[in-house]
């Protein structure tokens, strides 16, 4: 018995090619060797250096309007859809070609189900006889969308761990199909929903990492050390795939981990940068501590990041300095908004005074934080965004933008959500889902956070047109960009309202503050870092 374990390409406006790393093929791939069986992970997204140009999805064509093919400079909008991996068809034959009895098929995010989709269409097409099972955080949301294609047998949910073993019995016929946990199958077109649903419990999960990037100077590794999360965001969809339980794998399992990297990477020359893509490390500060602790001495070359992000709230101010000892590189933080009323409904907190001790630790010790807040709750104003943004443009700290999406499961979104298409459930679809924030108000904060980032880290050396374009948009109070060619233009199809109240305040700042200074060296980030401040 053979078996390939793919993640298939993704459509979208941009990627972030250091963080798709894959960790979920990684961690079925592991449990497929325990069960004697062979397998190999083709990681597709991950197979083409530069993305390929891609049609604007039908569901997504509101957003034309707002796309600037000659626009430059860091300030810009998305400009062109991309499929980010090989065509389909070329997908397929790789995988056909490898005559496997049985394929995975991992989908990371719900937004993405339609090109996991096809893929397994377009491999059926080409295999009518291979098994093919979808799994993942996206199929784990609503394992129902994903057996209405055809090309899909079976619909393993959850985490790996629980139910893959059990399902290679059943496969083998070892078992009946009732005994496999998170199971969801077909008969006589309905879908059959699990007798059990398990999770794993203390000590259960795997310690995962895979290489996500490599060039001549530099390796990035992704590390995933926990699941679930007991904390109840109402707008994260965590718990779908790994539950609310805080759980770790044993020590043991983490520092045999930790061997398999240092006898990779030990030897090499390489600057090795470790992004840990857990949910809530904090949750077991001691053994974060221990991970980077043993990581450090096995591997003394190496950084670390935490890009999912941490929870401000459980960060101790006093352990800033050792992190940094220990080679923490960045912080990645989430404030959501400043707005009370929005925090309540998503029952999260506001203790600003905190993260403020936090990001202060951090500039004291020259460590570079980014800092996320969402728009698109229904409880959002135009205006409370804006203040939320305009907070964030005082912090020493790069402000990253995401709009509220939902995906089946998540509280307050029933059985009328699952009609609309997946891709309107990707952060960069500015879809208006609860209709307090328009699209137009959205592309409007979402240019205007970049454009503030832009004006904080530009220097008084930079090109004569960043400095057109930012001391413009401030003097006249409207969004200007720069086309290939150099050309200044007024950005069309904005908020004008908004635009307006927020330069205005923002200039006030600069005026205030002063803003036009040498960027610090540590709050300067690499193309990839500037890129994955848009979640």
């Amino acid at each position: 018995m053979t078996a390939i374990v793919a993640a298939a390409p993704v459509r979208d406006f941009y990627f972030t090619h250091h963080r798709f790393s894959a960790l979920g093929t990684e961690a079925v791939r592991r449990i497929l060797s325990r069960a004697g069986v062979a397998s190999a992970v083709y990681n597709f997204p991950l197979m083409r250096k530069k993305p390929a140009a891609a049609a604007l999805p039908e569901a997504l064509s509101y957003l034309q309007p707002y796309l600037l093919a000659e626009e430059k400079g860091p300030w810009s909008f998305f400009r062109r859809y991309h499929r980010y991996g090989p065509s389909m068809d070329e997908c397929a034959r790789r995988i056909v070609e490898g005559k496997p009895d049985l394929l995975l098929l991992s989908c990371l995010a719900y937004c993405y189900a339609g090109e996991t989709l096809e893929l397994a269409r377009e491999v059926r097409r080409m295999r009518p006889d291979i098994t093919i099972v979808a799994g993942g955080a996206g199929p784990s949301a609503h394992p129902p969308y994903f057996l209405r294609e055809p090309g899909i047998d079976y619909v393993l949910a959850g985490e790996a761990e629980t139910c893959l073993e059990s399902f290679i019995r059943a496969w083998r016929g070892d078992i009946g199909w009732e005994k496999v946990p998170n199971l969801y199958r077909r008969r006589g077109g309905k879908t059959i929903a699990p007798a059990e649903t398990r999770r794993t419990g203390p000590g259960e999960p795997e310690f995962v990492w895979t290489e996500a990037a490599r060039s001549e100077t530099a390796a990035s590794v992704s590390v995933n050390m926990s699941r679930g999360c007991p904390r109840r965001c109402r707008f994260c969809s965590s718990f779908l795939c790994h539950g609310r339980g805080f759980r770790t794998p044993r020590w043991e399992r983490i520092r045999s981990g930790i061997g398999e990297i240092a006898e990779r990477y030990g030897g090499s020359a390489r600057l090795l940068r470790i992004n840990f893509e857990d949910d809530n490390l904090l949750l077991d500060a001691p053994l974060f501590f221990r991970t980077l602790e043993t990581m450090r001495e096995a591997l003394p070359r190496c950084v670390f990041s935490m890009e999912n992000g941490m929870e401000y709230s459980l960060v101790d101010p006093d352990w800033i300095p050792r992190w940094v000892d220990l080679g923490v590189a960045q912080l990645n933080l989430s404030v959501v908004s400043t707005d009370r009323c929005v925090l309540n409904a998503q029952n999260r907190s506001a203790r600003l005074s905190c993260y403020e001790q936090v990001v202060a630790a951090a500039r004291r010790c020259g460590l570079p934080v980014v800092t996320y807040f969402i728009c698109g709750f229904k409880e959002d104003t135009a205006e409370g965004v804006a203040r939320t943004l305009l907070y964030l443009f005082e912090q020493p700290v790069r402000v990253g933008f995401s709009a509220f999406y939902p995906v089946p499961g998540l509280p307050d979104w029933g059985d009328p959500f699952i009609l609309e298409p997946p891709a309107l459930c990707a952060g960069s679809s500015m879809y208006p889902w609860n209709r307090s924030l328009s699209t137009r108000q959205m592309v409007t904060l979402f240019r205007l956070c970049r454009f503030l980032n832009a004006l904080k880290t530009a220097s008084p050396q930079a090109r004569p047109d960043t400095w057109e374009v930012l001391d413009r948009s401030l003097r006249e109070k409207t969004l200007y960009t720069r086309l290939r060619g150099g050309a200044v233009v007024a950005v069309p199809y904005v908020d004008d309202a908004l635009g307006r109240d927020v330069l205005q305040r923002a200039a006030a700042v600069v005026a205030r503050r002063g803003i036009r200074r040498p960027a610090r060296a540590a709050n300067t980030l690499t193309r990839a870092e500037e890129q994955n401040t848009i979640s």
